[in-house]
């Protein structure tokens, strides 16, 4: 399925992290599927630390998906996912949800490749409104260090997905 999803998606540039110096975005695929058949998100991104990465089992990560960049009012916020201390276990590089945090989620796959900081979702059941997601806004929290960056969509169909 992620294969897939990459094929849809393709890969492009986000800007600069803005809401701080701290995270950046490098790269990214998102894909948004609101609708029937079933709810849908896939989302990567590799991501740059202005300091040391904080290990992922320790840190409290909050993934926030809005129409405005962070701070965002709460009525404006899409849907968001939050990970707790404990929620992520390693596997050799890679973190994954425990079973636990992916039954109190319902993401199916999640893990952050600790070589580079690649962070990879995809939610097949995801909470989506179906909203206009033409400029959707992303703000990834990793315990004290935030990134936050507006991206482009375009609509096919059912789908969304970034624009180049």
């Amino acid at each position: 399925m992620l294969a897939i999803a990459a094929l849809l998606g393709g890969s492009f540039l986000l800007p600069a992290a803005q809401a701080s110096a701290i995270l950046e975005f490098v790269g990214a695929d998102l894909i948004i599927r609101p609708t029937e058949p079933q709810p849908f998100l896939h989302f990567s991104t590799d991501i740059k630390f202005g300091i040391p990465a904080p290990r992922p089992d320790k840190a409290r990560l909050t993934l926030q998906f809005a129409e405005n960049e962070n701070p965002t009012p709460l009525d404006r916020v899409y849907f968001r996912y939050d990970f707790f201390p404990g929620d992520l276990i390693q596997h050799k590089q890679t973190w994954e949800l425990t079973p636990e945090a992916r039954i109190r989620s319902g993401i199916e796959g999640f893990s952050i490749h600790e070589r580079g900081f690649r962070l990879v979702m995809t939610d097949v059941d995801a909470p989506l409104p179906d909203v206009d997601y033409s400029r959707l806004c992303i703000t990834l929290t990793v315990d004290a260090a935030v990134g936050s960056t507006c991206v482009p969509m375009s609509k096919a169909g059912n789908v969304w997905m970034m624009s180049a």
